[in-house]
């Protein structure tokens, strides 16, 4: 708006808006939201915008102050919907809440705020172990599921998925017991190889470590014969990228027990998420 308002030309805007989005894309944001703020900033009157306006001194509106973060995209629309669907069914509602919730972003913690500090030492010894297990000791390739669907028995919903070997990296992950029917959503950074590995591992000494291996330690099943695994979704990013991306699938294939292995989602997000957006 500070272009719109700047620019007498609309052709000078457009080229300094266009110049700003590649700006923000250049910082990770997505393409699509930015063109659609630029059309409707272009559709408005340069001289309104001129126009000083008198802010208003009070606003009845209940705020939902939440931190920033790309996954709440959409968030405002979602409770807009809520509302109406509950003033609908509960009409009195609206003597106590004329308005849905404004929603208000807080900074999110910057550079300022935490320090992180790489551990070199075990992400080195991570990508060595994973080599030599995936060259040979690793025999996950045999249980990989090859098409390109999953579906879970118990709620019988199916989605498609990216598929892929037990070599991948960065990936959110399906296991299924094959004997009882059962789901367990999970992400890694590593190779699929190197993180079974490991819950084999853990299925022996710590069965506790998640519902997975407690699951195949304490029934009458075997990671050797009736188990099936499946790249869901590969994810190059943060672990918090991971786990949001986690918890996406976790909703969609509804793997909270008792439909599934998952005790929980992996943030705090998810069963806000799994409340706006899941389907019936």
């Amino acid at each position: 708006m500070r272009i719109r308002r700047i620019c007498s030309r609309i052709s000078d805007y457009d080229r300094h808006a266009n110049a700003f989005i590649e700006f923000f894309m250049k910082r990770n944001y997505h393409k699509k939201p930015l063109m659609r703020m630029m059309q409707e900033v272009r559709l408005m009157k340069r001289e309104e915008l001129l126009t000083y306006r008198k802010r208003a001194e009070s606003n009845d509106r209940i705020p939902l102050v939440i931190t920033y973060h790309h996954k709440f995209e959409g968030i405002s629309s979602a409770i807009k919907e809520a509302y109406n669907r509950s003033i609908a069914k509960f009409p009195e509602l609206k003597s106590l809440f004329p308005q849905p919730p404004m929603v208000a972003f807080r900074r999110a913690r910057n550079i300022r705020d935490k320090v992180i500090r790489a551990n070199h030492h075990k992400r080195h010894t991570a990508d060595q172990v994973s080599s030599s297990q995936v060259r040979g000791r690793s025999q996950l390739a045999q249980f990989i599921n090859p098409s390109q669907t999953i579906t879970n028995h118990k709620t019988k919903r199916t989605c498609q998925i990216d598929g892929g070997p037990a070599t991948t990296k960065g990936a959110i992950y399906a296991a299924e017991c094959t004997k009882h029917k059962l789901l367990y959503i999970g992400q890694t950074e590593r190779t699929l190889s190197t993180r079974f590995n490991n819950h084999r591992s853990d299925v022996i000494h710590q069965p506790h470590v998640c519902k997975l291996t407690e699951h195949f330690n304490q029934n009458s099943c075997s990671m050797d014969t009736d188990l099936r695994v499946s790249v869901l979704e590969q994810v190059s990013g943060s672990r918090a990228l991971r786990e949001y991306k986690e918890d996406r699938w976790i909703t969609r294939l509804q793997t909270v027990t008792p439909n599934g292995m998952n005790a929980s989602y992996a943030t705090d997000f998810g069963p806000t998420y799994a409340k706006l957006f899941q389907q019936s």
